[in-house]
């Protein structure tokens, strides 16, 4: 079995700065909590089981999001949307991206933003690029829990992230965890992006070149 240390080489995690998933913990059970006396909407929180402190990744292919994950986690769920996004996110489908997010979001930049934080494979190991965090195909959200409000959906997560041996392609050189969450909103029968913060953050915090 390989080693795999724990590096966090992300440009600087989403929102939640530099908390741990514990952390992630805390911030969903005051949001449970946050409702006042003077509103009747109900706001529920959701645990998952934590992450394991270092994924098990095998190879690239593990970090890919398949239609029978999508399908196991439930299609309409706010973590089946979001899985749906990260897809077509990784398969760079423009269109299908788009259609991800609520009607009141501008989705006009999202087709660049995929191509600035999507590069050649060839360049996807360690020493090649100076943030493999940034592939999109060598990344996936992991659901940890969810605050829900209303209509209104805040999933927080951990985007667990790897890179590869140059000479070795399935060789795991080591992990990045980096807690994040996104805020959905639900449209019909189908939970949507409430707005493109991760997409826009990371872009802009993104090291020329």
């Amino acid at each position: 079995m390989l080693a795999m240390p724990v590096a966090d080489l992300s440009r600087r995690p989403t929102r939640l700065g530099s908390l741990s998933v514990a952390s992630i913990f805390v911030l969903a059970t005051l949001a449970a909590c946050g409702s006042s006396g003077q509103t009747t909407t109900t706001t529920t929180t959701t645990t998952a089981a934590a992450p394991r402190t270092v994924p098990r990744i095998h190879g690239p292919s593990d970090l890919l999001v398949g239609n029978k994950e999508v399908k196991r986690v439930g299609e309409s769920s706010p973590y089946g949307g979001l899985l749906r996004w990260w897809q077509a996110l990784q398969s760079k489908d423009v269109t299908a991206a788009r259609a991800a997010y609520a009607k009141s979001v501008d989705t006009s930049a999202v087709g660049h933003e995929i191509r600035r934080l999507s590069y050649p494979p060839a360049l996807d190991y360690r020493g090649s690029h100076p943030l493999p965090s940034d592939a999109l195909q060598r990344s996936r959200p992991k659901r940890v829990s969810v605050s829900k409000h209303g209509r209104t959906v805040r999933l927080f997560t951990v985007i667990n992230a790897a890179v590869f041996d140059k000479s070795h392609p399935n060789k795991v050189v080591f992990v990045s965890q980096t807690p994040t969450y996104f805020e959905l909103k639900q449209e019909g029968a189908k939970w949507k992006l409430a707005n493109d913060d991760y997409l826009e953050q990371a872009v802009a915090t993104r090291a020329p070149g």
